[in-house]
């Protein structure tokens, strides 16, 4: 979910950065700088800004050279890098910060339109609650983290390749309906068709999806209103 200038709408689900129609920022924000604090709430400066090196700019850097492993999830990512450069005239921004994001420790990132620059803004410290969460719980628990991300990134995308929604909740509503519909149909399904891990906090809204007879539908809109209800005013 985008969250305009104003800010009445924050991101609930995560981002990152790729391909040559996105640019890479590999640094923390200034605000948050790893330079600038000792430590970003329980955790450490050192072990925020490891974790940031050693589990996410790996994955960015597979994407951001079209060397995905998931062919359909790199193409779903090509596509809508392009829909972003073409609707917003600027490339991409991605920028990393050591804070959770202000709207709660839930929220792993938030897109928004920087002045006319689009910018994805990733909470390193919600990414590694997430791994927390899933870390040893199975075998393959590293690549169910790994895939977290990947599709947190492309429902973010869905949204930054599309018109930005207006501050009402009905318009919320009528974005998310969209976008989750399109990263369940293109992200999520080919995901679970390779037999692959799926985050239980992602996989909610895949067996709504299905549910609702894979349609954008009042069943799934009913579904939305009901996950998104605490931005109703």
């Amino acid at each position: 979910m985008k969250a305009k200038k104003k800010n009445h709408f924050k991101a609930i689900i995560g981002i990152l950065a790729l391909l040559g129609s996105i640019i890479l920022v590999a640094v923390f924000t200034q605000k948050d700088s790893l330079h600038s604090r000792k430590s970003f709430g329980e955790r450490d400066m050192d072990s925020v800004r490891n974790f940031w090196k050693q589990e996410v700019l790996p994955i960015q850097n597979n994407l951001s050279s079209n060397k995905y492993h998931i062919k359909p999830l790199q193409e779903r990512m090509n596509y809508l890098a392009n829909e972003i450069e073409r609707r917003h005239g600027k490339k991409l921004h991605v920028k990393a910060e050591g804070t959770y994001n202000p709207v709660g420790k839930k929220v792993m990132a938030q897109c928004r339109l920087d002045g006319d620059v689009p910018v994805a803004r990733i909470s390193i410290q919600s990414l590694m609650d997430t791994y927390s969460e899933i870390e040893n719980r199975h075998r393959r628990w590293h690549e169910e983290f790994e895939l977290a991300f990947v599709i947190i990134l492309l429902h973010e995308l869905e949204h930054m390749a599309r018109e930005q929604a207006d501050e009402t909740f009905e318009s919320l509503i009528t974005e998310e309906r969209a976008t989750w519909a399109s990263t369940c149909e293109y992200v999520i399904e080919p995901v679970l068709k390779e037999q692959r891990p799926v985050w239980s906090g992602l996989m909610v809204f895949y067996i709504e999806w299905m549910k609702a007879g894979q349609t954008n539908n009042e069943v799934w809109g009913s579904f939305m209103r009901n996950k998104y209800s605490v931005f109703k005013k």
